[in-house]
């Protein structure tokens, strides 16, 4: 679930700084404070949703058993219990969950990071041209401002880029395995 919501947290930076660098006038109406919490809480809900599935599949349930130290003692235990009990039902649902996970957790999200980055990179290319421009007429207080704000992307670009490094694999390794019985690991 976290690990859901930092995703696309990170992906919705990366789509913000793209608005506020390429497209300024936009960014005044679409990142504003109040649209960002509003989109915060809908990452943090559209996140927990998915996961609901695996607290309701396997709950654990009190028994009694036999102790294993003293007879004719019963100890108190727990057991993992399914709600499902048709093994072909829980591997649709797992099923559509890895593919969930696969395109809207790991392809999704990182094809647009990376197109962000790229798109903010050709833009701090062109920054770049200006601020030189800029400074053959003398205008260094214009100059500074784009050189902290392409200071700011390049920043953002590179902790993106971290986040790719780190992302992508964990996305390929993914593996769709069916759980075989109610007690699978989480």
């Amino acid at each position: 679930m976290l690990h859901t919501a930092s995703v696309w947290l990170t992906t919705t930076l990366g789509v913000q700084r793209y608005i506020c660098v390429c497209h300024p006038l936009k960014a005044k109406t679409w990142c504003t404070m109040k649209k960002t919490l509003r989109w915060i809480g809908a990452i943090f809900l559209v996140a927990c949703l998915p996961q609901l599935y695996l607290y309701l599949d396997n709950y654990p349930l009190a028994v009694e058993i036999p102790s294993a130290v003293e007879a004719n003692k019963t100890v108190s235990s727990c057991k993992w219990v399914s709600l499902i009990k048709n093994q072909e039902t829980r591997s649709v649902i797992y099923t559509v969950y890895f593919w969930y996970l696969a395109i809207a957790v790991n392809f999704i999200p990182c094809v647009t990071l990376v197109v962000m980055n790229v798109l903010l990179i050709r833009a701090m290319r062109q920054a770049e041209k200006r601020r030189v421009e800029l400074l053959r007429q003398n205008r260094r207080r214009a100059s500074r401002r784009l050189r902290e704000s392409t200071s700011t992307t390049l920043m953002l670009v590179i902790v993106v880029s971290i986040f790719l490094i780190v992302e992508i694999p964990l996305g390929i390794a993914r593996k769709p395995s069916v759980p075989l019985h109610s007690s699978w690991s989480r």
